[in-house]
Parts: structure tokens; C-alpha cells; sequence
């Protein structure tokens, strides 16, 4: 099952984010910003709470990223405290 959620409160116009809870896929587009980047925080968070060792971000249909926000994301840690990162960013500009 795939649930799209359009911009949050506070994001760039035209931000979403497609998210596949089976197969812990988030496909993110239009402008990334730190609104955005705590908004797939929050939602790479969910899916690992989930039970997913490992969350995929594609990032192949963002066309703006702020700075700083693509470091952010690379350092997110696992919301469970163990080693290693949860997130991979895939297709990232």
C-alpha cells in the first residue's frame, strides 16, 4: 500500500513525499528544505519503529535541496540507538 502526503504545515509548495510502508521506500519531490528534512526524519522514524532495519529514500524527482539539508539527512541515526544508519538515499542529485 502506497500513501502520498501532500506539503505539511511550514514545507516548500510543492513537496511530497510517497511513502510504501511494506517495502520502507519514501519517494520524495519538489523542494527539499529543513521543514522537509523533519518530516522524512519523522517519517523514517515511523517505518523503523515498524520493524524496517533500513529505510530507502529516493530522491530522484527533488529539483531544489537547501543547504545543508542532503548532510542531514545522510546523518540521520537509527531511531532504535543500534549501529549503522537507517536511512539510504538513493538517485540523490
Amino acid at each position: 500500500m502506497t500513501t502520498i502526503r501532500p506539503d505539511a504545515p511550514g514545507t516548500s509548495p510543492g513537496m511530497t513525499e510517497q511513502v510504501d510502508p511494506v517495502g520502507a521506500r519514501v519517494r520524495v519531490s519538489g523542494h527539499l528544505t529543513w521543514q522537509g528534512v523533519d518530516l522524512l526524519r519523522g517519517t523514517v522514524e515511523s517505518l523503523c519503529r515498524q520493524g524496517h532495519a533500513r529505510v530507502v529514500v529516493d530522491m530522484a524527482a527533488v529539483d531544489a535541496i537547501d543547504d545543508g539539508t542532503l548532510d542531514a539527512l545522510r546523518a540521520l541515526p537509527r531511531p532504535d540507538g543500534g549501529p549503522g544508519r537507517a536511512v539510504m538515499l538513493v538517485h540523490t542529485p
